[in-house]
């Protein structure tokens, strides 16, 4: 079982942001932040790194999720998991290029999102024990 774990949530709209946030605190989970672009997750991430980034893929700012998750990774090496209303074939097969350790499509549910929250934290505990 996965203990509670710090999460970035890097959203742009406020009403789902909320919804999210709300959904973090129910499956007992923790939100360390909550940042709208790009940009901004990079920096809260060299201040306060979290445990696991749920990001957007379409984000206000210069960067987008996908960018910005290859920054994070290259950068600080933490599991980012991608939460998007974008399921086509084109958005998957770049978001793949980032090495996301999930996907969850909009609209989800709390089981979905406790499920691929600790399937991503395992994954990265693993990877972290083999290397």
């Amino acid at each position: 079982m996965i203990s509670q774990v710090r999460i970035l949530l890097v959203e742009d709209e406020s009403i789902i942001c909320e919804d999210i946030k709300k959904s973090i605190d129910i499956i007992g989970h923790e939100v360390a932040g909550v940042v709208h672009s790009g940009e901004e997750a990079l920096v809260f991430v060299e201040r306060k790194p979290p445990e696991l980034i749920l990001m957007d893929i379409v984000l206000a700012g210069r960067l987008n999720g996908i960018e910005t998750a290859k920054m994070i990774k290259d950068r600080y090496r933490l599991p980012v998991v991608f939460l998007t209303s974008y399921s086509d074939k084109i958005t998957m097969e770049r978001a793949r290029d980032a090495y996301p350790y999930g996907y969850i499509v909009k609209p989800f549910n709390d089981i979905e999102l406790k499920e691929t929250i600790e399937k991503a934290i395992e994954t990265f505990q693993d990877e972290e024990v083999a290397e």
